[in-house]
């Protein structure tokens, strides 16, 4: 993955002929613990790069050279999309009956509607060229029935993730609100326990204070009996 991230960042910024030129380096030094795997993305990617500067012969054989990996490791999606990408340079070479063959094998191993689409639109474009305009009629009839059903799969989908988008936000909204509340309740009960607080030492301070009253009465009491049995034993 990090080889191809590499590969397209060096066609934005030094133009496809720089990341051909990359692509076939990495793949001559591949070693043998080189999955075929990442040989066939290399082949592939190559083979675009070659599609893009109109090189379409060269584009062929490595897009044929990605086909026989794909078919030895039995990867029928990726196989797929070759037979479209190899329809695609077999018609800009003018060899418009073998595209034919290869579009209508795109269409038949496709298994997504996206894939089918495109391999169903590149069929009726082929047939329309050879004259086959019955053909060309009813394939694009397969073409708009399955653009039709993706399109209609794309709404779902749509309508599905705004419902999580809607869900995910109204939870969020209730989360929000039960942690406002929260807040708020225990803003409250700081409050109240500040009151409750502040009230019993305020108890405990008129507690104390009459409590020093009391104590000083008292003392003042007993000093003026002591006054007093002394005053009438010196009478």
């Amino acid at each position: 993955t990090a080889v191809l991230n590499i590969g397209a960042a060096e066609t934005y910024s030094a133009g496809p002929d720089s990341a051909l030129a990359f692509y076939r380096s990495v793949l001559d030094t591949c070693g043998p613990n080189t999955s075929d795997g990442i040989r066939a993305d290399l082949l592939s990617n190559m083979a675009s790069m070659c599609s893009d500067m109109d090189q379409h012969a060269k584009a062929l054989g490595y897009i044929e050279q990605a086909m026989a990996i794909h078919h030895q490791r039995q990867d029928t999606t990726a196989m797929a999309a070759a037979h479209l990408f190899k329809a695609t340079a077999l018609k800009s070479l003018g060899r418009t009956d073998e595209a034919l063959v290869e579009a209508k094998r795109a269409l038949s191993r496709s298994k997504g509607a996206d894939q089918r689409a495109r391999s169903a639109s590149r069929a009726a474009d082929i047939l329309h060229l050879l004259g086959r305009h019955k053909e060309a009629y009813d394939m694009l009839i397969e073409y708009s029935q399955l653009n039709d059903s993706l399109a209609k799969q794309r709404f779902s989908d749509g309508v599905a993730t705004a419902q999580v988008r809607f869900e995910t936000a109204d939870k969020e909204r209730r989360i929000a609100e039960h942690e406002v509340a929260l807040t708020s309740a225990m803003a409250e009960s700081r409050r109240r326990s500040v009151q409750r607080n502040a009230l019993i030492a305020t108890t405990l301070v008129v507690m104390i204070i009459a409590l020093l009253l009391y104590r000083s009465v008292r003392i003042k009491q007993r000093l003026a009996k002591q006054e007093e049995e002394l005053h009438h034993q010196q009478v």
